[in-house]
């Protein structure tokens, strides 16, 4: 439960004085052209079943941090979404980027462009 930080959580606006400890838990979206791959874990969406269901994504980032909260059960998480756009996988990354802003989670979402273009490097000459 968040507080002024009184408690044991060092100023970090968090008491753990109950023996619950407040972690940061990172899940990645690799947004591809054809759906999306969810790390921890490797598990898969396909464009095609997120266009027929808008829940797919959420239900499927909601299984992730129940499993791990489950896991670790003296860890309160705060999740956060990290979107990697990958070459291709802008129409994906829209409609995932939907999907997890409409589920209510509130979960905050971050989102980084894979570059497609080739590094260059000493004025703009390719390596």
């Amino acid at each position: 439960m968040p507080s002024s930080g009184t408690g044991g959580g060092q100023g970090q606006g968090w008491d753990d004085s109950n023996g619950i400890t407040s972690k940061s838990f990172e899940v990645n979206v690799a947004c591809g052209p054809k759906g999306v791959v969810i790390y921890p874990g490797g598990q898969t969406v396909d464009l095609a079943e997120m266009t027929a269901r808008d829940d797919a994504l959420p239900k499927a980032l909601a299984t992730i941090v129940r499993n791990e909260s489950d896991a670790r059960p003296n860890v309160g998480l705060r999740p956060k979404v990290k979107f990697l756009v990958k070459p291709g996988g802008e129409a994906t990354y829209l409609k995932a980027q939907y999907q997890v802003t409409r589920s209510g989670t509130n979960w905050p979402t971050t989102m980084k462009v894979a570059d497609r273009s080739t590094p260059r490097l000493f004025d703009g000459a390719r390596p």
